[in-house]
C-alpha cells in the first residue's frame, strides 16, 4: 500500500461526504473568521499532525487567536488535546468539539466499510460524545500536570518534552480505536498503543509527508492573519485536513485489519 493510495482514499472518502469539508469549514469560519480583519503580525511555525476534527488552530499559536505580534518556532504535535486559552474556547474545545468529532469520525468509518444503513451525523456524534468528551478531560489533566511540573522542576523540560511527544505518537490512534472499534476508554488506548507500537515504521513513514506537507502551511497561515487571505487559508485547510483525517482512519483500518502491505 503506497502513501498516495491512502491520501487518494482520503480524498474519495472526502468527496462522498462533503460534511467532512464543510463542517470544520464553516466552525473555523464563525470562530476564527475574524483574524482575517484584525492588525496583527504572527510568525509561527509548527509540526502538527490533526488527528480528530481539523482547525485552523492547528496551524496557528494561541496568541494569533485573539490579537498582538508573537514571533518564534512552536513545535506542536496537534494532539486533539491541545487546549484553547479563554473561556468561550474553553467551552467550545470540552464540549462542542468532542461531540462533533464522534459524527465526524463516524462518518469517515461507515464510508470506508461501506454500510448500506446508516447512522445520521447527529446520532453518530451522539454516541461517542461521553467517551470523547471523558478522553479529552484526561488529556487536559496530564496536561495540566504536566504544566505544573515543568514549572516547579524547569529543567526537567529535557527529558519530560521528549516524553510527552513521544507519547502523544504512541497514542495518535486513540479516537480512532474509539469510534472504529467502539471501545471504552481503556480497551481503546490499549489497542491504539498496541497498533501504533506494532506498525510503528510504516505510521511514520505515512505522517512524514503530512508533517511536510503542513510546515509551510502553518508558517503562511500565521502570515495572513490581518489579511482577507487567511479565510482561503481556512477553507484550504478545511479541505486538507478532512482529507488527511479520513487518509489516517483509512491507514488505522487496514492495520486493524491486516490488509496494509508496504
Amino acid at each position: 500500500m503506497t502513501i498516495s493510495e491512502i491520501w487518494l482514499k482520503g480524498k474519495a472518502v472526502v468527496t462522498k461526504n462533503r460534511i467532512l469539508f464543510l463542517l470544520p469549514f464553516l466552525l473555523d469560519l464563525v470562530l476564527y473568521g475574524p483574524l482575517a480583519f484584525i492588525s496583527a503580525r504572527v510568525i509561527n511555525f509548527k509540526l502538527t499532525v490533526p488527528s480528530s476534527l481539523p482547525t485552523i488552530q492547528n496551524l496557528l499559536p494561541e496568541a494569533a487567536m485573539f490579537s498582538g505580534a508573537q514571533s518564534g518556532v512552536n513545535f506542536n504535535m496537534g494532539y486533539p488535546g491541545t487546549l484553547t486559552v479563554g473561556f468561550a474556547g474553553t467551552i467550545i474545545a470540552f464540549t462542542l468539539v468532542p461531540y462533533l468529532t464522534g459524527g465526524y469520525l463516524g462518518t469517515i468509518v461507515q464510508e470506508l466499510r461501506g454500510d448500506e444503513e446508516r447512522m445520521p451525523f447527529m446520532a453518530l456524534a451522539s454516541k461517542y460524545f461521553v467517551r470523547l468528551f471523558i478522553m479529552r478531560i484526561l488529556v487536559m489533566v496530564a496536561f495540566m500536570g504536566l504544566v505544573l511540573i515543568l514549572t516547579i522542576v524547569p529543567f526537567l523540560a529535557f527529558i519530560m518534552v521528549p516524553v510527552l511527544i513521544a507519547v502523544t505518537v504512541l497514542l495518535l490512534f486513540w479516537d480512532f480505536s474509539i469510534v472504529y472499534d467502539d471501545m471504552d476508554l481503556i480497551p481503546a488506548i490499549s489497542k491504539a498503543y498496541a497498533v501504533m507500537k506494532g506498525n510503528l515504521p510504516p505510521v511514520i513513514n505515512n505522517l512524514l509527508p503530512v508533517i511536510i506537507l503542513l510546515m509551510p502551511l502553518t508558517l503562511g497561515a500565521s502570515l495572513l492573519v490581518g489579511s482577507p487571505l487567511f479565510l482561503l487559508v481556512i477553507a484550504v485547510y478545511a479541505y486538507i485536513g478532512a482529507v488527511i483525517i479520513s487518509g489516517l482512519v483509512y491507514l488505522y483500518s487496514s492495520l486493524v485489519t491486516g490488509e496494509y502491505q508496504e
